[in-house]
Parts: C-alpha cells; sequence; structure tokens
C-alpha cells in the first residue's frame, strides 16, 4: 500500500503584507521616543544655561555691590567730611533719610552699582543689623551698596570705624619743634617741649608743674632737670579736610571806623582787615588762603559760637589757593594792635590752624585766647603780649614781658581721623531696605 505524503501549506503574500505594517508602526514609536528625549535634553540645556546665567549675574552683582562698599570707603576718607556730613558724589549734608546717595556708577558686561553713606552714627544709630556702641576717641560710619547685573540685584552693608590720632598739643604747654627762647623775665608753672634748643636768657622763676622735654639731639640751659625723650618729637600736618570747599568764609560782621577797612574776597579766598575795625566771626569752619590784619582790629568770636581758622596755602594739594599766598599776618604799631576776643574764654572755641611756613607776631599788648596750631610756622611775642590756650610751632621766642598760660581744656582737641576708617562689621541686605530705615534689613 502506498503511504501519501503530507505537505505543510506555505504562507500567503497577504499575509506577508502585514508583518510589514508592523515593522513601519515601530519605527515610527522609536522616532517619536528619540525625538521626546531629544525635546527634553533641549529643555534641560535651556534651563541650565538660564540657571547658568542667573547664578553669573547674582555672582556679578555681588561684586560690584563690594566694588561700591570699597569706592565708598576710598572716598570717604579722601573727602573727610565733618562729623554731620557724609559722603555721595561730593561732601555734602545727609538727605531727610539721614543718607547721602550716589550716583549710578557702569563697571561694564551690564553690571553696575550705587551706594549711600552716612554721617558719623550716634550711640543709638544701627548699621549690619546691630546697635552701635561708640566708644570714646572712635567713630562710626555706616556704609551700603547695591550692586546690580542684568535685572539681578544685591545689597551690602558695611560699618567703618575711625581710631582717634594722638592730642593736637601732645604737650600741657609750649611746643615748639626745633627751638623755644626765652628773652626777659618770666615764670612758668607749664611744659615746654622741643627737639632743638630751649634757651632761657634772663631771669627765670620756675612753678610747680614746671616740666621740660627734649628730643635726643635737644638741649636746655635753665634751672629744671628735662626729660630725654627716646624720639623726636613729631607734629602732624595741618588737615583743612575738605573746608577749601565748604566752609563759612563769608559769616562774619564788620564795623569800621574812620579810615577802617574790611574785605573778604571770593577768588583767591584772601580776608584782610585794617584798623580801626571790629569784625564779628558768627561761627563755623573758615579757610582762607590768605589772612592779614593790621592795626586797632578787634577780632571777635561771637557769643556761643565756636570758630576754626585755616590759613590754608597753595602747597597744600586740592586748597586752590593762588600761587604767592598763604599769609598769617598780624600788624600793628605800639597800642594799635590786633586783638582777638573770646568772650567764652574757652580756648577750645577759637582755633587757628597754619598749613604754610609763616612768621607770626603777637606785639605790645595784644591778646589771645584760643588754640594756634602752626608746626611749621616761626610766632614771636614782643612787649606785653598775652597768650592763653595751646600753641604749636616751628620756632617760639618770648621776648619782654610777654606771658603765656596754658589751658587744660586744650587737651581735648585731636588730630583729625581723615584716612583711617577701616571696615569692622560687614553683611548681606534685603533688596529693598525697610521703608523709612534706608540702612535696614541687613544683618
Amino acid at each position: 500500500m502506498k503511504a501519501e505524503s503530507m505537505s505543510q501549506p506555505s504562507p500567503s503574500p497577504s499575509r506577508l503584507a502585514d508583518e510589514s505594517g508592523v515593522a513601519l508602526i515601530v519605527a515610527l514609536a522609536a522616532l517619536m521616543i528619540i525625538s521626546l528625549l531629544a525635546a527634553a535634553s533641549v529643555t534641560l540645556a535651556v534651563n541650565t544655561t538660564q540657571g547658568t546665567r542667573r547664578n553669573m549675574d547674582q555672582r556679578q552683582a555681588f561684586e560690584a555691590a563690594q566694588a561700591g562698599l570699597q569706592v565708598a570707603l576710598y572716598r570717604y576718607n579722601m573727602l573727610a567730611p565733618s562729623a554731620g556730613d557724609c559722603v555721595g558724589d561730593g561732601v555734602s549734608a545727609p538727605s531727610s533719610a539721614g543718607v547721602c546717595t550716589s550716583s549710578v556708577a557702569t563697571l561694564g558686561d551690564g553690571a553696575s552699582y550705587q551706594y549711600e553713606t552716612t554721617p558719623q552714627l550716634a550711640s543709638s544709630g544701627t548699621c549690619v543689623g546691630s546697635m552701635v556702641t561708640n566708644v570714646v576717641g572712635v567713630s562710626n560710619v555706616c556704609l551700603s551698596a547695591t550692586g546690580m547685573s542684568h535685572g539681578v540685584s544685591v545689597r551690602s552693608e558695611m560699618r567703618v570705624a575711625a581710631f582717634a590720632g594722638t592730642p593736637l598739643f601732645p604737650y600741657p604747654g609750649l611746643i615748639g619743634l626745633q627751638s623755644i627762647v626765652h628773652n626777659g623775665s618770666y615764670t612758668s608753672n607749664y611744659t615746654e617741649a622741643s627737639n632743638g634748643t630751649i634757651l632761657v636768657n634772663g631771669s627765670f622763676v620756675p612753678l610747680p608743674g614746671y616740666q621740660v622735654y627734649l628730643g635726643p639731639s635737644g638741649s636746655y640751659n635753665g634751672p629744671a632737670t628735662p626729660t630725654r625723650l627716646n624720639g623726636p618729637i613729631v607734629l602732624s600736618p595741618v588737615n583743612p579736610g575738605s573746608s577749601a570747599t565748604t566752609n563759612d568764609n563769608s559769616a562774619f560782621v564788620a564795623t569800621t571806623n574812620g579810615n577802617g577797612s574790611v574785605s573778604y574776597t571770593a577768588t583767591g579766598r584772601a580776608f584782610s582787615a585794617t584798623g580801626p575795625a571790629t569784625v564779628t566771626f558768627t561761627g563755623g569752619i573758615y579757610n582762607y588762603c590768605s589772612f592779614n590784619v593790621s592795626g586797632n582790629v578787634v577780632l571777635n568770636v561771637a557769643p556761643s559760637a565756636s570758630v576754626a581758622i585755616y590759613i590754608d596755602s597753595p602747597s597744600d594739594p586740592g586748597s586752590g589757593c593762588p600761587q604767592g599766598s598763604g599769609s598769617f599776618g598780624l600788624g600793628g604799631a605800639s597800642g594799635k594792635e590786633p586783638i582777638w576776643s573770646n568772650p567764652s574764654q574757652n580756648p577750645t572755641a577759637l582755633q587757628l590752624y597754619v598749613y604754610a611756613p609763616n612768621t607770626i607776631t603777637f606785639n605790645g599788648s595784644s591778646t589771645f585766647n584760643g588754640t594756634l596750631y602752626a608746626p611749621t610756622s616761626n610766632v614771636t611775642f614782643n612787649g606785653s603780649a598775652s597768650f592763653t590756650g595751646g600753641l604749636s610751632a616751628n620756632d617760639i621766642t618770648v621776648n619782654g614781658s610777654s606771658t603765656y598760660t596754658w589751658n587744660p581744656q586744650v587737651a581735648s582737641l585731636q588730630v583729625s581721623t581723615q584716612g583711617v576708617y577701616y571696615r569692622s562689621a560687614w553683611g548681606r541686605c534685603s533688596v529693598q531696605p525697610p521703608s523709612g530705615s534706608p540702612m535696614g534689613g541687613c544683618g
């Protein structure tokens, strides 16, 4: 019996076509997945770039704020405002908010800064989030700066402190850097100090309290035993601060008799008076490039006023004084000498500072109750001239029966603190300070 062979049916063409369609669907799905992944990668890259840009702007704004603080500190030290003023683009009185504000300064690459400063802070003032506790001889100032970069802002604050310098009169009496010479008879209960010669000619009676201080190479021929110093006596140069541009030069009242005259010329800042005349300074800080008085002139300090007069010089950088100026002259025949009147009898109410070398002479019966700080000048007293207060000069000569009396109130005066502000605290702040507190929101 013949066996029949069994055969399998072959796939039809239609079934092959169906399998080909499935492959297309798989390919399209894979392409969609790849597209979604690519889109996610692009989105991530964009977000990363934006985040990096913002981080860069944050850092750049922070650095701009720090630059603003450093510029504010530099300008504060260089311009040396008085205690009640502050520094924006220049020295000025504070705004109603209690601060001075600078213009916006551009640094490049979209960065800029603007800063604010305060006058010297009182004990109740706050800075960097804490209350200021003032110490005698230390002044505090608050500086704030906002840095900006492409719409991002950062604000920082810094408290700076200035430590008082040495006393303006480091020895309670006469200080003549190069010499002190006494001609005639006199008595003394004050200190005399010099790097050079202290020469006593004629009769001299030392009273309790009289002391002599000498620099390493100084000499003295009087009856006291001098104290030899290890180093030379040093007097700080006169520091007019910002008084060349911010002053009260016209704040005086003048009356004249006969041929007397009083004048002040703003161009060149020249003051002159010829007697008979009376001039009353009503108070403030004065800065003259020349100050010349002769004859019977009475120079008054108004009651309850304080007067500081700087005799500036073209040798002082930034003084604006014309060449040939810088003179301080007090002249007059015997009996017609200028007289300084200080009704408070407080020598700190009348302060004279002479920048350039001058020859300053008090003649006859002239009187002076105040302070004279002239470390490069020669000062001479003739006749019966009388001086009460503090006196520092390069050379001092006392002739005849002239008298000098030290007043201990002068000891409170100190050398200016210009250029000695240093950072004492720093903090980050909210971008917008609290209303009414431009230095708030920090710590």
